[in-house]
C-alpha cells in the first residue's frame, strides 16, 4: 500500500564544482580568444598605420625631389648643353665666391656621395646628418648621400631695355622688385648667354626700372667685375677686362640653388626625415639658408647620375657622385638621376624576427657579393627608386 501525497522526484541542489571548472574554462577560452583577436587588431591597425604613412611620405618625398631635379639647370630659354661645344651656351659667373662654393655656380646640380664627399657646411642647416647604425648589420660605413640643384627662379622675369656694360646698369621694363643684395641671373636675347650677378643698387628697389651690378661694394658675396658677358665663359679670377652687353629682350630672373640630405627629425630625434634646404644669402663668408623637414622615416636616399657621353641628350651609364670629374665639368653631362629612398615606420610592427635585405643601393656595389644591406630589428621599411630626366639639358 503506498503513501500518498509523497513525490519521488529529487530537487537540484545547485552546480557542481566540475560544471563550474567546465564553465571557467570555456570562459577562458573565449577570453583568451577575444583578446587574442584585439591584439590582432591593434597589430594590423598599427601595421596598416605603418604602411600608410610609409607609402605616404614615399610618394610626397619622390615627388619633391623629382620636381626639382627636372627643374634643376633651367636658364629661362638658354639650353644648359650636356657637352660643351660650338653653340654651347656661355656662362659668367661675376660672383666674388671660393672656388669650392658649391650653392653659387652656374651649374644644373652637384652631388656628394655619402661617407666619401665631404657636405658644405651649410647643408646640415643647423640638424645632425642621420648616421643612426643600431640595428644595422651590413655596410658600417652607410652613410646616406646629399646633392644640390642650381637654376633660375621662375616667379619672376624682368625684360632688358637696355644694358650699359662700363656703367654695369640695366634699364628694364617695369619696376625691379628685387633688392639690394639679391642674386640675379641674366639671359641674353638671344638665349646664347647666361650671367650671374649680385644686385648693388639702387637703393630703392622695387620703386624703379634700373639694376646696377658693380664691382665691390659691401654686399656679400659681391661682384668681381662688373663684366657679366663674354665671348667665352668665364668665373672670378678668369674674368675678362671689359664686357660686352646685353641687348634689348634679355631678361632677368632671381637666381635659386636647393639642397637635399638625410638628417634626424626635428620633431622627434628617433627618426630620420629628408630636409630641403633653400639658399637665402650670405654674411660675410657664410652662407645661410632656409632649412624644411620634407618627410619624417626617409632613412637613406642613395643617388646615382646619369652621364650622356655621346652627346645625343641620353644617360649612357649611372654613376656615383664621387665618379664625377667636377674639374673636368662632368657635372654638366649629367641628364638624369637615380633616386632610390629606403624609408621606415615609427614602431616595431614587422612580423617575424628575421633578417631583411634591400639590395637596391649603389654604395657596396662595387663589391661581386655583395647581398644588400641586411636589417634585424621589427621596423617596417619600404625602399621606392625613380629615374627623373632633367628637362633642362640638351644635347651638344
Amino acid at each position: 500500500m503506498s503513501r500518498l501525497g509523497f513525490s519521488t522526484a529529487r530537487y537540484q541542489g545547485g552546480i557542481s564544482f566540475v560544471e563550474v571548472l567546465v564553465a571557467m574554462v570555456i570562459g577562458v577560452i573565449i577570453l583568451a580568444g577575444v583578446m587574442q583577436s584585439m591584439l590582432t587588431n591593434q597589430r594590423n591597425n598599427a601595421w596598416s598605420d605603418d604602411v600608410a604613412y610609409v607609402q605616404e611620405n614615399a610618394r610626397y618625398a619622390l615627388e619633391t625631389l623629382a620636381r626639382d631635379i627636372r627643374w634643376a639647370g633651367y636658364w629661362g630659354c638658354a639650353v644648359n648643353t650636356s657637352v660643351a661645344g660650338e653653340g654651347a651656351t656661355t656662362f659668367a659667373n661675376s660672383l666674388n665666391v671660393p672656388g669650392d662654393d658649391d650653392w653659387l655656380k652656374l651649374e644644373g646640380m652637384r652631388g656628394y656621395e655619402g661617407g666619401v664627399d665631404t657636405f658644405p657646411d651649410a647643408l646640415a642647416g643647423g640638424t645632425t646628418l642621420w648616421q643612426d647604425n643600431s640595428n644595422f648589420v651590413g655596410n658600417e660605413d652607410f652613410v646616406p648621400d646629399a646633392v644640390i640643384f642650381r637654376g633660375a627662379d621662375d616667379d619672376l622675369d624682368l625684360t632688358v631695355v637696355s644694358h650699359t656694360a662700363e656703367a654695369a646698369q640695366f634699364k628694364l621694363s617695369r619696376n625691379n622688385p628685387l633688392q639690394v643684395g639679391d642674386l640675379a641671373l641674366v639671359v641674353s636675347e638671344d638665349c646664347k648667354d647666361v650671367g650671374l650677378m649680385q644686385m648693388t643698387g639702387p637703393s630703392s628697389g622695387g620703386t624703379n626700372i634700373e639694376f646696377v651690378h658693380n664691382a665691390g661694394g659691401k654686399e656679400s658675396p659681391g661682384n668681381c667685375t662688373k663684366a657679366i658677358r663674354h665671348t667665352e665663359s668665364f668665373v672670378c679670377g678668369q674674368e675678362p677686362k671689359k664686357g660686352l652687353p646685353y641687348g634689348p629682350g634679355s631678361f632677368l630672373m632671381r637666381f635659386a640653388s636647393v639642397g637635399y640630405f638625410i638628417g634626424t627629425s626635428a620633431a622627434d630625434d628617433t627618426q630620420p626625415a629628408l630636409y630641403r634646404v633653400t639658399y637665402s644669402g650670405m654674411t660675410g663668408d657664410e652662407v645661410e639658408v632656409r632649412t624644411d623637414e620634407i618627410a619624417m622615416g626617409v632613412e637613406d636616399m642613395q643617388l646615382l647620375y646619369g652621364i650622356d657621353t655621346e652627346g645625343d641628350g641620353l644617360a649612357n651609364v649611372y654613376v656615383s657622385a664621387d665618379e664625377i670629374d667636377s674639374t673636368a665639368d662632368e657635372w654638366k653631362q649629367v641628364v638624369s638621376v637615380r633616386v632610390t629612398l629606403l624609408l621606415r615606420g615609427f614602431g616595431d610592427t614587422r612580423e617575424g624576427d628575421g633578417d631583411v635585405q634591400y639590395v637596391a643601393y649603389p654604395f657596396a656595389g662595387e663589391s661581386d657579393d655583395y647581398k644588400g644591406q641586411t636589417y634585424n630589428d621589427r621596423v617596417l621599411r619600404q625602399q621606392v627608386s625613380k629615374t627623373v630626366r632633367m628637362r633642362n639639358v640638351g644635347a651638344g
